[in-house]
């Protein structure tokens, strides 16, 4: 029987030429999503990347199928029977992710804080008109309270803290990270939701949090408060978003996952005036295959050898 290396992603032709040497070492073949057969599901010991097309019914169909490596932090996209199946390896990509979302979040918060839409706006127009010096805010003492205290959550408090804010983070049991200024458990953030300027959620996909922002969240934050979400989209209860952003609860959100993705056309949310919305954009850098490929190679010479991984295989229990 052949066994095949599936790639539903791509690397460098450098990078994939490497990948079919080690490969071929250990009697493997490679093949790209568009060079797969229908007849070669049956064959594919190792998924690299992923698609939609890898549906539950498809992956039912791969008996061969022994290791997934997700190009991606969150693995919620696989379904939860072979997320949990015991002789199913899964590993991620946290930790290449942390340094552009962080960027992209302070980018969100400093261009509202600075006013940056409104100057955009005139600029566009041809006028010389500054804001309102009252809508101008700093950083400098705001309080941002994290929810997921991973390698995004660390970089989002260093960069924070020189920006001289307090950052408070939330994870399972409220154990102390470094960089943040206290950490409190899951289930016992409300105290700091309703005192929190920014919210943000960086926390990968379980059944804990599944739609916990909910319109009962929203309605215990501050009415000057922003909302960003970087986790994922299904933690957020988006019909309840939107009520908060229509009545005023909350000032502004900055989403760039959704519960479903694209965000469809009839999405109330594109219709807000208090929402930024970007296509799930925010870990995009431009080296970003080269960081991949070194986690994805190391496991890979790990996994053909004596059958385990090295870097970030992930805990079927806590889905992370």
């Amino acid at each position: 029987m052949t066994k095949l290396i599936a790639m539903f992603k791509e690397f460098k032709d450098s990078q994939v030429d490497q990948i079919k040497d080690l490969a071929h070492q250990y009697g493997y073949q490679v093949k790209m999503e568009d060079e797969l057969l229908d007849t070669d599901d049956q064959d594919i010991a190792v998924i690299y990347g992923w698609s939609s097309d890898l549906t539950q019914e498809r992956l039912e169909t791969m008996p061969a199928l022994k290791w997934i490596q997700k190009e991606s932090a969150g693995v919620d996209a696989i379904p939860l029977s072979f997320r949990q199946k015991e002789d199913l390896l899964i590993s991620n990509m946290s930790g290449i992710h942390a340094q552009p979302i962080s960027e992209h979040v302070f980018a969100y918060i400093l261009s509202h804080y600075r006013c940056m839409p409104q100057m955009a706006a005139s600029q566009a127009q041809g006028v010389w008109s500054p804001p309102d010096p009252n809508l101008f805010r700093s950083l400098d003492d705001k309080t941002i309270l994290v929810y997921g205290t991973g390698n995004i959550g660390i970089r989002m408090a260093q960069i924070g803290a020189v920006l001289g804010s307090r950052l408070i983070g939330v994870n399972t049991n409220g154990r102390p990270i470094e960089g943040f200024d206290q950490c409190i458990a899951f289930g016992q953030d409300k105290e700091w939701a309703c005192r929190a300027d920014i919210i943000i959620n960086a926390m990968p996909l379980t059944d804990l949090n599944r739609e916990y922002f909910d319109l009962d969240y929203f309605k215990t934050m501050k009415s000057s408060a922003l909302f960003i979400n970087i986790g994922r989209g299904a933690s957020v209860k988006e019909a309840d978003l939107h009520q908060a952003l229509s009545d005023k609860l909350i000032e502004s959100a900055y989403l760039d996952v959704f519960e479903s993705e694209p965000l469809i056309e009839t999405s109330p949310l594109w219709q807000l005036d208090n929402i930024v919305i970007t296509p799930h954009i925010t870990g995009i850098v431009e080296h970003f295959m080269q960081e991949s490929f070194k986690i994805f190679f190391p496991n890979l010479q790990s996994f053909l050898a004596e059958g385990v991984l090295v870097r970030n295989q992930v805990d079927p229990q806590k889905g992370y």
